[in-house]
């Protein structure tokens, strides 16, 4: 029903995908349903999993549809998978608590002292701009060197 809504749309998907979790052995009759075939849009065998949905897997359910078929009916799919996981989560149950979503308290520190040090190099770059010692880049001016050197400095710290 998610990849073909009724019996007119013209919509079929013809992808075999090995999951991650595809036990090595048994294909069709993996037993950890690893193995994932669609035929004419009819699930035949497996479990969805990221590289089945479409986890930059080019036999991916996503991919096959856009390929096979158009990106308006990928997106209609896409749609009702969204649907379909909101109306399950709600009427099944899904909570997350604060615990869930809490850093490790080394990691607070390891990423406030990265944050202490990436800002100083900052800093130091701003005080080598107004002293007029900036090291120019070839064929940067000052203002374009000091921007340079803090956005690769800043694009650091946020990796």
């Amino acid at each position: 029903m998610l990849l073909r809504p009724n019996r007119e749309s013209k919509v079929f998907v013809n992808t075999t995908v090995k999951e991650k979790f595809y036990s090595g052995k048994g294909e069709h009759m993996c037993p950890k349903d690893g193995w994932v075939v669609f035929k004419n849009s009819e699930l035949m065998c497996g479990g969805l999993g990221k590289i089945t949905m479409g986890g930059e897997s080019k036999t991916g359910l996503m991919y096959s549809l856009i390929r096979d078929n158009s990106v308006d009916i990928a997106t209609r799919c896409m749609l009702r998978v969204s649907k379909f996981s909101s109306r399950w989560i709600s009427n099944y149950g899904m909570s997350i608590g604060i615990g869930d979503v809490t850093p490790f308290p080394n990691l607070l520190i390891e990423k406030d002292n990265m944050l202490k040090v990436g800002y100083k190099k900052c800093d130091e770059q701003i005080q080598l701009y107004n002293e007029g010692k900036l090291t120019l880049k070839a064929g940067c001016n000052q203002e374009q060197t000091l921007e340079s050197n803090l956005n690769k400095e800043l694009s650091t710290m946020r990796d």
